[in-house]
């Protein structure tokens, strides 16, 4: 990402991407020529003391040679080596602190629209349902012909406010709030289970206080793109979710007998280059100092483990 100092309209030099400019190509050849100039006064030194044998003569060539590059590649290669670490260490830490505040901010305008939609549309298809009942039941009286329209559109406004719900829930899970991590895990894989011949087997141990909130909301998240993708591409009849707390840390698993992943993707630890889902779920682990691995091999499913320190979670 290119980052433009704003505070500063006059005329400036560019810097390349990434934030760091490389050397120029004149300093580097001085030191390449440095260098030679210095190994070759150091030989001559030697020849001039002519020493008694040519063993002591290597030996001397050696050790001047050692003095001789020993600084000069701690002074002119080394330590610019060490401040592109470091520079490329502080970028990564950037990055990460990024990510984590794209999380947040993402999170906090979910639950800002789902409570906008619950407040203001929620309450209107409300209204509607009641008042197309209402004028059900008086056209089953008066006007039997409209009673089958009216039906119709009740029907039609009861479907809008249960969709509606749902939205409100993928995009605030009001029972994670309410009741913690545990029972919102279960009203999940419930409603992913329906309509689907998946088995979903879940066990909760060792969880006696609720977690802290940004810890729940990001095991939840990525229970539930796990779930997503073992119903879209794993083929998998049966799956288990387990959430474990073996202090001073929580584990989840989420585990299927799918197809697993496909050749050529990472198989153990990192996350699989490719699918956004899965890089997700990475940074949101991340987000709260956790780690995140995944175990699969072609036709014999695939596991993801997350682990989360319960002490010492990085503050959002």
């Amino acid at each position: 990402m290119d980052v433009i100092d704003a505070a500063h309209s006059g005329p400036h030099k560019s810097r390349p991407r990434g934030g760091r400019i490389d050397p120029a190509p004149g300093p580097i050849i001085g030191k390449i020529v440095l260098t030679i100039v210095l190994v070759i006064l150091s030989t001559e030194l030697v020849e001039e003391w002519h020493p008694q044998s040519e063993f002591i003569e290597g030996v001397l060539h050696v050790l001047v040679l050692v003095v001789t590059l020993v600084p000069i590649f701690f002074g002119f290669w080394y330590r610019p080596l060490s401040v592109q670490i470091l520079e490329r260490q502080r970028s990564e830490s950037a990055v990460r602190d990024l990510n984590r505040q794209l999380l947040v901010a993402g999170e906090e305008e979910r639950r800002k629209l789902a409570r906008d939609l619950h407040d203001d549309l929620g309450q209107k298809l409300t209204f509607l349902q009641m008042r197309l009942e209402a004028l059900g039941a008086q056209a089953s009286a008066s006007q039997p012909e409209l009673a089958a329209d009216y039906k119709q559109l009740t029907d039609l406004a009861r479907d809008l406010s249960f969709n509606l719900r749902q939205v409100i829930s993928d995009l605030r899970p009001e029972l994670l709030d309410d009741l913690g991590l545990p029972e919102a895990l279960k009203a999940l894989l419930f409603e992913f289970q329906k309509g689907t011949t998946l088995e979903i087997d879940f066990t909760s141990r060792g969880l006696k206080d609720r977690l802290p909130a940004k810890v729940e909301l990001a095991l939840f998240r990525v229970c539930q793109e796990g779930l997503t993708n073992i119903i879209k591409h794993a083929k998998a009849s049966h799956a288990v979710v387990r959430l474990v707390v073996s202090y001073p840390q929580v584990i989840l698993s989420v585990e299927d007998d799918g197809v697993g992943l496909p050749r050529g993707s990472k198989s153990k630890g990192a996350p699989p280059r490719g699918g956004f889902g899965m890089i997700s779920m990475g940074e949101r682990v991340a987000s709260v100092g956790g780690t995140i691995q995944f175990h699969s091999r072609p036709g014999s499913g695939t596991r993801i483990r997350v682990e989360v320190p319960l002490i010492g979670e990085p503050a959002i």
